[in-house]
């Protein structure tokens, strides 16, 4: 989804989200050869958000914003996640674990309870004090 970035110029992208799940928006400050930028991923899926949020060089996650439907059937609800964990349960499944503005919440808010007692939480991502202007 990335394209040729003009020196100085704005590029924006309008997208339909059809398939009811959350997303999440992961814009990451990009030094690619001195250019510096900034660079939003949109996903869906828990293991891509995960491979997102691995460290590389040259590009450090600056914000993330999740969007879930609406509690009606048209629209969507946006938050800032401030931490991002990735759980264990009991069986061994690999659960993603957010904590936006009003707390720690899965995806769908009803997480299996086990996770809750798991062991092994590794934090992926905390929110700082990150100035995100590209320049």
């Amino acid at each position: 989804m990335l394209s040729a970035l003009d020196l100085g110029s704005l590029h924006y992208r309008g997208m339909e989200l059809s398939v009811r799940l959350p997303w999440y928006i992961v814009t990451c400050k990009v030094d690619d050869d001195g250019l510096k930028l900034l660079r939003s991923f949109c996903c869906s899926r828990d293991f891509d958000l995960i491979e997102l949020l691995k460290t590389q060089q040259g590009r450090v996650v600056a914000s993330i914003q999740r969007l879930t439907p609406a509690p009606s059937d048209y629209g969507w609800v946006a938050s800032t996640v401030m931490r991002v964990w990735q759980a264990r349960d009991v069986s061994g499944d690999v659960a993603l674990v957010t904590e936006d503005e009003h707390g720690v919440d899965s995806w769908d808010g009803a997480l299996n309870k086990s996770v809750w007692n798991a062991e092994g939480w590794s934090l992926l991502f905390e929110a700082q004090s990150v100035n995100v202007e590209a320049g």
